[in-house]
């Protein structure tokens, strides 16, 4: 990779973020306006549960499914892919409604619910400028 196609990816790489960052471009606009976005919004409030449960699915099938039924898995490896996706996808949404959410909430109780905020807090360094 030469000198000029790494300035051209690092400038490439800025503009895009800066774009996102201003809302601007036709991605920005379709992110922000449309029913694809609000997909692409629910879809992101998944992905740490996706993550989380990805694991424990391949290792169900790989000890079930793909253990008994190999031919099967073999002679239809799109209907597989398909599985996996619908069954990662149905324990992230289980994992996110009643593991994370009310987990979430009880913390955010317990440790946030009686602070008082930054602003209001006493300065006891008394820094004058």
């Amino acid at each position: 990779m030469g000198i000029g196609n790494l300035l051209f990816f690092i400038f490439d790489f800025i503009a895009i973020i800066i774009l996102f960052l201003l809302k601007k471009g036709y991605i920005s606009q379709i992110l922000n306006d449309s029913f694809l976005g609000n997909i692409s919004t629910n879809i992101a409030k998944y992905t740490y549960s996706v993550y989380m449960c990805h694991k424990l699915v391949f290792a169900i099938l790989a000890n079930s499914l793909w253990k008994y039924f190999s031919d099967e898995v073999y002679n239809h490896p799109i209907l597989n892919i398909v599985y996996i996706l619908i069954l990662v996808f149905i324990f992230a949404i289980f994992i996110y409604h009643f593991i994370e959410e009310p987990c979430a909430k009880y913390l955010k109780q317990k440790f946030f619910n009686n602070r008082t905020p930054f602003s209001e807090q006493k300065n006891y360094y008394n820094f004058s400028l």
